[in-house]
C-alpha cells in the first residue's frame, strides 16, 4: 500500500449502537474488523482521521449526549483527527479533503457506518476528489429497512462500488485481514 495513504472512519459513534430496539448488522464483528486496520494503520504510523455526524434533529447524534461519541472500541487516541460532519458527505463542508491534501494522501481506507448513506457517500466522493478507495468489507455496517435488509444492503454497495468507472482511480473492497499497511 502506498505510504500515502489514511484511514477514514465515519460516524461509528455510540448511538449507532445503543439499541434498544435496533442495533446494526453484526455490530460487534464490524467493530473488531475496523479496530484491528486501527491497530494496524496506528502501528505503521499511517494517519487516522475520525469522522462524526452532528445530526441536526437527532439528540443522540449532537454535541453533549453519550451517542454522538465514538465508540471505545475504536475511539480516537491522542493526536487523531476527529472532524464533524453535518451532512451524509464527510467531504461536504468539512475540512476532509484539506486534511488529506495536507497529509499528501492519495488512497483512503474506509469504514463506518451507515453504509447505504454516509458510506457509499464518501466513497464516491473521495473517487470525484482524485482519491483512491479502499472500503473495508467487513467494517462498515448499517440496519435493517423496511425493504431490505442489513445484509443485502451491505453486499449491494460494496458491489455497486467496486464497480464503479473513472478514469483514474478505483474503489477497492477488502476485509479488514487482508489491509497491510
Amino acid at each position: 500500500m502506498s505510504k500515502a495513504t489514511a484511514v477514514v472512519m465515519i460516524d461509528l459513534q455510540n448511538s449507532m449502537f445503543m439499541g434498544p430496539n435496533e442495533y446494526p448488522y453484526l455490530p460487534d464483528e464490524t467493530l473488531a474488523a475496523a479496530r484491528s486496520v486501527l491497530d494496524r494503520a496506528r502501528e505503521a504510523g499511517v494517519p487516522v482521521i475520525h469522522v462524526q455526524h452532528q445530526h441536526a434533529r437527532y439528540e443522540p447524534m449532537q454535541p453533549g449526549h453519550i451517542g454522538f461519541e465514538i465508540h471505545p472500541t475504536v475511539a480516537p487516541i491522542e493526536g487523531e483527527t476527529v472532524i464533524v460532519k453535518r451532512s451524509s458527505d464527510a467531504f461536504d463542508d468539512t475540512a476532509l479533503d484539506a486534511t488529506l491534501s495536507e497529509l499528501g494522501v492519495e488512497t483512503i481506507v474506509v469504514g463506518g457506518m451507515q453504509t447505504q448513506h454516509c458510506v457509499d457517500t464518501s466513497c464516491r466522493r473521495a473517487l470525484g476528489l482524485g482519491y483512491d478507495v479502499i472500503l473495508i468489507a467487513d467494517g462498515h455496517t448499517t440496519f435493517d429497512t423496511e425493504y431490505f435488509p442489513a445484509s443485502s444492503i451491505i453486499a449491494h454497495h460494496a458491489s455497486t462500488l467496486a464497480d464503479l468507472a473513472h478514469a483514474r482511480r478505483e474503489i477497492i473492497v477488502r476485509r479488514s485481514a487482508e489491509i497491510v499497511f
